[in-house]
């Protein structure tokens, strides 16, 4: 093996970690249960990370997948809309049962439309985008048929127990139409050992160059049983990194699993 190896890495890290190295770095189930993963890394499911340089993702942004504890709006994303009903007709026959003007002179297809945006917006509540639908129906229906008299009363009657008849079927069935449009309109961000939310970049670099450093220790000392705290010289002048017996504990088959990985790809 190139004992060269973490040098390099360490030095990848502090001036922006290649793909290939950063790969070799997280590959593993150990390195994985370290930076405690919240869901399986995606590119242990095909999809290639990468570093999002955007303003709703500081970390590494993923295709969405139900659970993701992150949700950040797709980049250059439009929902689509489809008047009424839902997208392809029922059970995708074309075949729209559901009526764009329910009640005659009062369209919905506005409505609708702004509906259908509505569950594609990232992370904007379900609840929210039906109000609003609920709303947008009534202000047709005011502006339909609310130049008084019997005749546009009744009319106005009828309409909005339409509208409330639309509101009824999206926001007691409409669950299975606003994942899919959620899952249309999101990414996931994902930061390993974050807690949840994710960390800088910067940040995430140092917590990486940090396993980097203990690992290098730990290879030039074979059979290392920490006893008490130690501190490590890190790659930047002056600067060291401080692990107490808990931490290096953990981190001594995070390095096992790195090592043996690089035995693996290293001639």
């Amino acid at each position: 093996m190139n004992s060269n190896w973490f040098d390099r890495l360490a030095r990848d890290i502090a001036r922006g970690m290649r793909r290939r190295d950063a790969v070799r770095l997280m590959a593993g189930s150990a390195v994985v249960a370290f930076f405690e993963s919240s869901a399986r890394p995606r590119w242990m499911r095909g999809a290639e990370p990468h570093l999002a340089q955007d303003p709703d993702c500081d970390g590494f942004r993923w295709p969405y997948y139900p659970g993701c504890a992150n949700p950040v709006p797709k980049q250059n994303y439009t929902p689509s809309v489809n008047g009424c009903g839902p997208e392809g007709g029922v059970l995708g026959t074309g075949i729209n049962a559901v009526p764009n003007s329910p009640y005659v002179g009062a369209d919905f297809t506005q409505p609708c439309n702004g509906h259908d945006e509505g569950y594609g917006t990232c992370n904007k509540p379900k609840s929210e985008t039906d109000e609003q639908f609920l709303k947008d129906m009534q202000a047709v229906c005011a502006g339909a048929y609310g130049g008084g008299g019997a005749i546009n009363s009744i009319a106005l009657m009828q309409c909005r127990n339409a509208a409330t008849t639309y509101y009824k079927a999206v926001s007691t069935i409409g669950d299975d139409a606003y994942k899919a449009g959620q899952e249309a309109a999101c990414d996931c961000c994902e930061c390993k050992g974050a807690g949840g939310k994710c960390l800088s970049v910067p940040q995430y670099r140092m917590l990486q160059e940090r396993v980097v450093v203990f690992c290098k220790f730990l290879q030039a000392n074979p059979g290392f049983q920490p006893t008490q705290p130690l501190s490590i010289a890190g790659s930047g002048t002056g600067n060291a990194y401080h692990y107490s017996v808990g931490e290096m504990n953990a981190l001594i088959p995070v390095c096992t699993n790195l090592l043996a990985l690089i035995n693996q790809i290293q001639p």
